[in-house]
């Protein structure tokens, strides 16, 4: 696989805050997700569903990763 078949959905808050919302990735195509995210200067990805990727290489990646209390 050599793009993301949903591509994330960007929303930008007042030139200060800006989010990447995407679907949950997998470690098969984590490596697309990753890609997007350096391509658009994400340096903190919050989780709110249940695990499907590994938070090691999120982070080997430079990107540090947030649980959220709150599972969906």
């Amino acid at each position: 696989m050599s793009a993301l078949t949903t591509k994330p959905s960007m929303i930008e808050l007042d030139n200060k805050c800006r989010f990447m919302i995407m679907d949950a990735p997998k470690d098969s195509n984590l490596h697309l997700y990753l890609k997007e995210c350096k391509k658009q200067n994400v340096i903190h990805i919050v989780r709110i569903a249940d695990p499907t990727y590994s938070k090691d290489e999120v982070e080997k990646a430079g990107i540090e990763l947030h649980v959220s209390a709150i599972q969906w």
